[in-house]
């Protein structure tokens, strides 16, 4: 039976061996063998019988059990199988209560099937004593309803388009209804984990997976106590960050006796929520037990402590409040904190081993920070190519800070972002002879693999009045694709943009924030510099004509080496925002000849045709 439903089309997502923790009577002792959930079936049930009719008499007790008889010796075999007319009522009416306790069973139509799949319907009905009891007396549905069966020649007939038996099956009780993309949503975050799941989520399910694990080369960083390996630098979505925090953790586990102290830090506050989530979801609550030795604080926060304890509780909100610029402000946090660390410049040294992710943006200063938070020398680093979006620079040789790339070969691998949109975004920032070079410095050309099973494109649209449209998206993305998935969507836009997407956001009710944070659902507003490390399911991007590229009229005075430099800053902001996508991305603008847009239609349409051509 299986063989035959793993044929179902996308879109179908097929559950096996179904495992249910719940406390509806008809599903505590039994469960059905398969569920198969759609938007055109609704939620169906195939419960399966291996009867052998040459061997064995099936005798109905009565409307719930039935005797098994040998034909060769007439003894009775079992006396106590379940009526499978009665087990397929059992479970739809489970399944219509288990569905029901979410309010949107009157959504779902739910159906269940018998299945016979080594008997034809002809073998099974010789079989029948009195044939005219299953066809003409109205008791017989209760022992047996062939209008609910499905047999080996069914199968066949349909083996190639197996959708079209059970639409068929579905169809013939006269209410049926099909189902809505936000009800079969739902009922498949009810239903539990499947030993085997077909179409529908299944891609989806298959790229989560694969974005969780560290390649082989990673894990031998991770798990490595090598002090020599401390830098690991490569492409976005290959999975740094995962390996850093990882190895961190592999510290922890691989202590004897006092556990470490560890730094885990980064160059700003939305990267450091980030951090935190992701820590959280690999340690669970052991980050406030076995794991309370490793503190994630980014260098922002680092200030604003050393500050404070040079100058008193409040001294850096204080000082913050007096800009209305972050930068202003973070640069005077980090004139005072050199000033106290001057005076005492041991005084904050407690942390044993120090890991710096995104090392591409840190600052010589930010380096020193950091480095006196530490009473050793051991230093780890994961650093991004083509996404430096700061014009920081720093010189670990001369801070005293050893980097060994030993052993450390780029993978080329894209695992987060699906392939398609990992191909626009790559094809995007190789568009700029800088970039280019950048890249080829690092051993990157042409060899960009894109192993993610997904392969969802990007979604490029033009409109009128972007940041209605984008709320009016995301509205529906949270309706249908992503029920109460606030926490799944990540807004990208510009510093120009952001109050009137909220404001747009907002009027449509939905949870929004401008920034990261670490806890609660709603859907994360960033500009473009500040998307780096906020990987979500969906991304929409807006705002793209508010960057600098040669040939706007801003840029129309600029020197040629300053227009250089600023378009090539600008397109690695938008290659971060695009690789944050881990399933869906959202392009939208107003203006289709500015020069990064139409960069990014041509792409796209390039790709889609290569997709159309198979």
């Amino acid at each position: 039976m299986f063989a035959f439903l793993k044929n179902l089309p996308t879109g179908y997502t097929l559950y096996s061996e179904l495992k249910l923790n719940v406390d509806v009577e008809s599903l505590r002792e039994k469960k059905p063998d398969f569920v198969i959930v759609s938007e055109d079936v609704g939620v169906v049930s195939v419960e399966v019988k291996d009867w052998n009719l040459n061997r064995f008499i099936y005798e109905w007790r009565d409307q719930y059990k039935i005797r098994k008889i040998d034909r060769q010796t007439g003894q009775v075999v079992d006396d106590d199988i379940d009526n499978p007319g009665a087990q397929v009522a059992a479970y739809r009416y489970g399944l219509m209560g288990l569905l029901g306790k979410d309010n949107f069973a009157k959504e779902l139509w739910v159906s269940s099937l018998l299945a016979f799949p080594l008997l034809t319907r002809q073998e099974f009905l010789n079989s029948v004593q009195k044939i005219n009891i299953l066809t003409g007396d109205p008791q017989a549905k209760f022992y047996v309803n062939l209008k609910s069966m499905l047999f080996k020649d069914d199968l066949d007939r349909h083996v190639e388009h197996p959708e079209r038996l059970l639409i068929d099956l579905v169809k013939r009780e006269g209410r049926f209804r099909p189902a809505s993309g936000k009800a079969v949503f739902k009922a498949n975050e009810v239903l539990m984990p499947s030993k085997f799941r077909v179409g529908g989520d299944a891609l989806l399910q298959e790229a989560r997976k694969q974005i969780e694990v560290l390649s082989e080369q990673q894990m031998k960083w991770a798990f490595s106590l090598d002090k020599e390996a401390n830098y690991l630098l490569d492409v976005a979505g290959s999975g740094k960050t995962n390996a850093l925090i990882s190895k961190a953790i592999h510290f922890v586990d691989t202590a004897i006796g006092k556990s470490p102290d560890i730094l885990l830090t980064t160059y700003n506050r939305n990267l450091e929520q980030s951090l935190c989530r992701i820590f959280r979801d690999k340690v669970g609550d052991e980050a406030n037990s076995k794991y309370q030795g490793i503190k994630i604080i980014s260098v922002p926060a680092l200030l604003e402590i050393v500050v404070d304890k040079g100058y008193g509780e409040g001294t850096a909100l204080r000082i913050s409040g007096d800009f209305t610029n972050e930068d202003d402000a973070e640069r005077r946090l980090l004139s005072e904190a050199k000033e106290v660390i001057r005076e005492d410049p041991t005084r904050f040294q407690r942390f044993d081993h120090v890991f710096i992710d995104e090392i591409q943006d840190f600052s010589d200063d930010f380096l020193r920070i950091v480095k006196r938070f530490s009473r050793g020398e051991s230093f780890f680093f994961v650093g991004d190519i083509g996404q430096k979006i700061y014009p920081r620079h720093y010189d670990l040789q001369r801070l005293g800070l050893a980097l060994h790339r030993k052993g450390l070969d780029p993978s080329y691998r894209m695992y987060r972002t699906p392939r398609y949109i990992a191909e626009l975004a790559t094809g995007f920032v190789l568009g700029d002879a800088v970039m280019r070079k950048e890249f080829a410095e690092h051993g990157y050309t042409s060899t960009f693999i894109y192993p993610n099973p997904l392969h969802h494109a990007a979604v490029i649209r033009q409109e009128y009045e972007p940041e209605k449209a984008c709320a009016a998206l995301v509205s529906e993305l949270l309706q249908t694709t992503y029920p109460c998935g606030e926490n799944k969507i990540l807004l990208v836009t510009s510093s120009l943009r952001l109050a009137t997407c909220k404001r747009e956001l907002d009027a449509a009710g939905v949870r929004c924030r401008i920034g990261e944070k670490a806890i609660g659902d709603a859907v994360t507003i960033v500009e473009f510099r500040d998307s780096k490390g906020l990987e979500r399911e969906v991304v929409v991007v807006l705002g793209i004509e508010d960057l600098y590229a040669r040939g706007i009229a801003a840029g129309v005075f600029d020197e040629a080496s300053e227009q250089l430099e600023r378009e090539a800053l600008d397109r690695r902001k938008i290659y971060v925002a695009l690789t944050r996508a881990m399933e869906g991305l959202y392009i939208i603008h107003q203006d289709r000849m500015h020069p990064f847009v139409k960069e990014l239609c041509d792409l796209n349409e390039r790709i889609a045709m290569k997709r159309t051509k198979g």
